[in-house]
């Protein structure tokens, strides 16, 4: 009796920790194929002129984001709901995309347990780059900031040509993490560009 007891309690606890993993699992599935499905809408659109802000849905695929020192790249969907960040990074309806006409303040957040968890490994000077509507946009980062939930300050409009990454904080923190990473970005001219494309190149030994 004990030994039938034993074996039923570890066959339940088995059941519960496969139970347990069924949610993650779920999300990861949800956020692969739209990431696929966003890159797949990207490639399809690449001669189309770029949206206009008033014209740009909510959840729809707006262009790429790599941070290729720590290995993010992403799709970027339009919006940030919950619908919206559990696809990939979202950005900020309202604030600017590259291609929109003037400089301006561009905002992307994402979730620190997925797409942007490779931010853990981000630090100033890293390269950034946003690609859209056929258009290339690169960025370097600049500051780097921890803030309040409530601190919207820190994702106000910036001037110049910006980029302001936002995601939740403490990276590892169990629950709802009670802090925003924050970190902002400045577009390199085209001088700039061709430096960093040079050191690239030199780094793989093709100069």
């Amino acid at each position: 009796m004990r030994a039938w007891y034993l074996r039923s309690l570890g066959d339940l606890l088995i059941l519960a920790g496969a139970l347990l993993l069924v949610p993650p699992a779920m999300h990861w599935w949800i956020a692969a194929r739209a990431q696929e499905h966003g890159a797949a809408a990207l490639v399809a659109k690449t001669d189309a002129p770029p949206a206009t802000r008033a014209a740009r849905r909510e959840g729809e695929p707006l262009g790429r984001l790599t941070l290729s020192r720590v290995g993010l790249d992403a799709v970027v969907f339009e919006g940030t709901s919950d619908e919206t960040l559990r696809k990939g990074p979202g950005h900020l309806r309202g604030t600017g995309w590259p291609g929109d006409g003037a400089p301006s303040s561009c905002v992307i957040s994402a979730h620190r347990d997925t797409f942007f968890r490779r931010l853990e490994g981000a630090r100033a000077g890293d390269v950034v780059t946003l690609h859209g509507g056929g258009l290339a946009a690169t960025y370097r980062l600049e500051s780097r900031r921890v803030v309040k939930p409530d601190d919207l300050g820190a994702i106000s409009p910036l001037p110049g040509d910006r980029l302001t990454l936002v995601t939740c904080y403490p990276f590892h923190f169990l629950g709802p993490a009670p802090y925003r990473l924050v970190w902002t970005a400045r577009r390199v001219d085209a001088v700039a560009q061709r430096e960093i494309r040079s050191s690239k190149l030199e780094a793989r030994g093709l100069r």
